[in-house]
């Protein structure tokens, strides 16, 4: 799937679709595709649930999305990130986004040396009001579970980005 247009009035809703990819995590190196991505298109109103992803370079990777909700989905083997927000571009943020009770297992197999693409989820700059609750992540590697894109020096902290809430201890991370 590569994009999405919505409105508040017709959500996408993607649901209990068992997306594979590599044929096993040992021959997931050859693999290119993501199971589900949009991309620079500012699209939204998504809500992907009880979906299943098996051997993807990406499970889910997305630049310029808002009102996105991930929900009670399961994602093993990855080659990169499992759940990729990048806001990788000032004009196509990221916004509004929930991801919550998802497990995450097999991540990051390439053992790729950047964060920005072997962590488990990636939350990158231009990302704003994430709220992460409740998500099981095994990672390969011992890479990063969670990584939020650094603020460069210049910039000043003024908005809050992510909320990571895990069995009732909530935590603001601010940019």
């Amino acid at each position: 799937t590569y994009g999405f247009k919505g409105d508040k009035d017709s959500v996408t809703k993607i649901q209990n679709v068992d997306f594979i990819g590599a044929k096993s995590l040992e021959t997931i190196m050859d693999e290119k595709a993501s199971g589900i991505s949009s991309a620079y298109i500012d699209g939204g109103f998504i809500e992907i649930s009880g979906c299943s992803f098996q051997n993807f370079a990406y499970g889910m990777y997305f630049n310029g999305i808002h009102d996105l909700t991930i929900t009670e989905n399961s994602i093993d083997g990855t080659k990169y990130n499992a759940i990729n927000i990048a806001g990788d571009n000032e004009e196509y943020v990221c916004n509004n986004i929930a991801i919550q009770d998802n497990e995450l297992t097999n991540i990051s197999y390439a053992n790729y040396d950047s964060d920005i693409y072997s962590s488990g989820i990636r939350i990158g700059l231009n990302s704003d009001a994430v709220s992460l609750e409740n998500n099981q992540i095994s990672m390969l590697n011992n890479k990063s579970a969670i990584y939020f894109d650094p603020v460069e020096e210049e910039e000043t902290p003024s908005r809050v980005v992510v909320r990571l809430k895990n069995d009732d201890v909530e935590i603001g991370a601010y940019v």
